[in-house]
């Protein structure tokens, strides 16, 4: 039996004493030196520095661990020749998920004083000029981790490195209102597209003043996956705040929001993008492109003298016009019948705000997202959200700051056509009850346009209410731009035969027209019909002949406007005039600018088309009659003529569309599926957006599931 003992070989030992005496010592790992990956020139005025790993770089700018690291300490050189900066930023993100994408990043962002050229950006992208980067000072050190640190390796301040040219964004689309939108290279080319149309349907009604304000100072930018809303680079300072992992956008002259938070549900479909799949919005049903952008229209676009709210006292700009109302608001009771309950936009707690009341900028950035039914409701939390979320709900709650947006938003577009989005809506606030409708009102009211008149945007010229401020009264009617504004609407208030009708004003009494009685309408005067005489408003009177008027419809669809005293006169344009400012008066003479297009519901009186929609159904003859007519069970049977294709909509008593039908052919009958209460609705056809017949349909109590409908002329 051998009973030798087992050695351990020497060299086996040797390696463990090795390893021992390696394990026993101090740890004295050495943080690598900061060193700048990439220097890129990203805008005119800000410079980007990459640095290598993911290691903190200390006092390399102003960051949210220490916001007093404001020295610079980085030269940059241009063809050899310093150029002056401002304070730099950093941030370090390190394994971070973010909306699903996982973000690293770790840079300064250097500001230029000066912004360079155009010449001075082309030079650099030909490479027909240099720029580089150094690091100045020793304080700059490097962390051994994602930490701050007073014990850091110091840079290497002889190190010159190239700066490239390597612009953020690298996407550009000027939207059709003029306002330009930009998407970094993690954006699609089809979202920046989409933001675009988003915009355009958001600016489709606003004052021309205020677009070219807009034109001239604001810009949109859209960021894509793995970045947030400070990579935005004029965004970078405000990274000092908290917010940093959920914000989504910020808003101003230069907006912002995430390309999710553009793109139908909030998630870019796989096939679309070249990254990662799971990349979704934090805010799915609320558009907050629509709330950023509404800051722009607030500043710059409501902002300074040049933007003066028609309808204002002189030298009002529309945002301060916009405080007075938040201001009115806030102190209103929501229960008029409670005046010590709870105030209009109240949070949770007495005198708490909710998000959008607690200042002048959110509550028209909000309000956008709620006019185009684009926001999330919530229970009036305290800097929370509201049940108010829907531009039917922000009407009835709060129908001054309604009235006021009428005359920046349209009426009458979705952004959900264009978003691809439905939010839903549960909540449902308080309401007080709603004023009465006023008598004999023919349903929505009007624009009535000269037909001879265009302003430099294409979009026509309306009879307007001018505003004496020094007065504090309405003095006369007269031409002006046709913009989005009460000012510029008119109610057609029928007498008993619907012959004539008085053409009454649409705003009614507010803080700038408080001394005038609501009911004022149309009227030459001194009530003296005769040529020459100019139109202004007069309170209505029982007696007074003048104030009704005739529409007469022409063949071309165009209207002339006749007075009941003396039909041979008509409403006219001072001496044929067509600049902004000229007088509506009245003139017996062959005017050419006795003719005016009518926008909304129009009467027909004399010299109206006949046998449409009446009780015996018109058939296509030689002059391709068009008919339409309403039987007891809710069809429709018409006939279009020679048109092929047109539009048939219906409303309620108060204007809202009820209905849209789309119409075709000859003789044919469709079931309009109306299921509305009592009352008297209104429609209209439209072909090629010209209204071709209109009229309205008596809707009495329900019989047997169906509604007893009579076409009424």
């Amino acid at each position: 039996m051998n009973n030798a003992k087992s050695k351990i070989p020497q060299f086996v030992s040797a390696g463990i004493f090795i390893l021992c005496v390696f394990l026993c010592l101090p740890s004295t790992v050495q943080a690598q030196a900061p060193v700048i990956k990439e220097a890129k020139v990203v805008t005119t005025t800000f410079i980007e520095l990459d640095w290598e790993g993911t290691q903190y770089i200390n006092n390399a700018g102003a960051s949210k661990e220490n916001t007093s690291a404001t020295v610079n300490h980085f030269e940059v050189l241009l063809n050899g020749t310093r150029l002056n900066q401002s304070s730099p930023w950093y941030w370090n993100i390190t394994n971070y998920s973010l909306h699903g994408v996982r973000v690293n990043q770790n840079k300064t962002t250097l500001r230029l004083s000066t912004a360079l050229t155009t010449a001075q950006m082309t030079a650099l992208e030909n490479g027909t000029s240099t720029m580089t980067v150094r690091i100045t000072s020793t304080d700059v050190t490097a962390s051994a981790n994602s930490s701050p640190s007073t014990t850091g390796t110091p840079a290497n301040t002889t190190t010159t490195y190239s700066v490239v040219y390597k612009p953020y964004y690298d996407k550009t689309v000027v939207s059709q209102s003029g306002v330009p939108l930009r998407g970094s290279e993690f954006v699609l080319l089809s979202t920046v597209q989409k933001a675009a149309d988003m915009v355009d349907v958001i600016l489709s009604a606003a004052p021309e003043n205020l677009l070219a304000r807009m034109r001239n100072s604001t810009q949109f930018m859209i960021f894509g996956p793995g970045e947030h809303s400070y990579n935005i680079p004029e965004h970078r300072s405000m990274f000092l705040r908290d917010a940093w992992n959920r914000a989504e956008g910020y808003g101003g002259n230069i907006s912002a929001t995430s390309a999710a938070n553009v793109e139908r549900h909030h998630i870019i479909p796989a096939a679309q993008r070249p990254y990662e799949s799971s990349y979704a919005s934090g805010y799915r049903d609320e558009s907050i492109l629509a709330h950023e952008f509404g800051h722009g229209i607030h500043s710059p676009g409501m902002s300074g003298t040049g933007v003066v709210n028609l309808g204002a006292p002189s030298g009002t700009t529309m945002s301060s016009e916009l405080t007075a109302i938040r201001a009115s608001a806030i102190a209103l009771p929501e229960n008029p019948a409670n005046p010590d309950g709870r105030k209009k936009w109240q949070g949770q707690d007495p005198g708490s705000f909710t998000y959008m009341s607690q200042n002048a900028s959110e509550f028209m950035a909000t309000a956008v997202s709620i006019w185009f039914d684009a926001m999330a409701e919530g229970n009036w939390s305290n800097n929370g959200r509201s049940p108010v979320s829907t531009r039917e709900q922000l009407r009835r709650y709060d129908t001054p700051f309604y009235n006021f947006l009428s005359r920046v938003l349209p009426e009458t577009k979705a952004l959900s056509e264009v978003w691809g989005r439905d939010v839903p809506n549960r909540l449902t606030p308080f309401f007080a009850p709603e004023p009465p409708e006023p008598a004999g009102r023919y349903g929505p009211s009007v624009k009535i346009k000269s037909t001879l008149a265009t302003n430099p945007a294409g979009s026509g010229l309306s009879m307007y209410i001018p505003f004496n401020a020094a007065a504090n009264t309405i003095t006369n009617v007269e031409l002006w731009w046709d913009v989005n504004t009460d000012l510029m609407r008119w109610y057609l208030e029928p007498n008993d035969d619907e012959s004539y009708f008085r053409i009454k004003k649409k705003i009614e009494r507010s803080y700038t027209l408080n001394t005038q009685s609501d009911n004022m309408v149309l009227t030459p005067t001194g009530s003296a019909v005769t040529a020459g005489t100019r139109i202004g408003l007069a309170a209505v009177s029982s007696s007074d002949e003048a104030q009704w008027w005739g529409f007469n419809r022409q063949s071309n669809g165009t209207f002339t406007i006749t007075n009941k005293t003396n039909p041979q006169m008509f409403l006219t344009l001072e001496n044929d005039a067509t600049a902004s400012g000229t007088r509506i008066v009245l003139e017996n003479s062959p005017a050419g600018s006795r003719f005016w297009n009518v926008d909304g519901d129009v009467p027909l009186t004399s010299g109206a088309v006949t046998n449409i929609a009446s009780s015996s159904f018109a058939v296509p003859g030689a002059n391709n009659v068009r008919a339409f007519k309403f039987d007891n069970r809710g069809n429709l049977k018409y006939n279009l003529g020679g048109a092929q294709l047109a539009t048939m909509k219906i409303f309620d008593s108060k204007g809202r569309t009820l209905k849209t039908i789309r119409l075709s052919g000859n003789e044919n009958t469709v079931n309009t599926n109306l299921n509305a209460a009592a009352q008297m609705l209104l429609w209209k056809v439209e072909i090629n957006g010209k209204i071709v017949d209109h009229g309205r349909i008596g809707m009495p109590a329900k019989n047997n599931g169906y509604s007893s409908m009579i076409g009424i002329r």
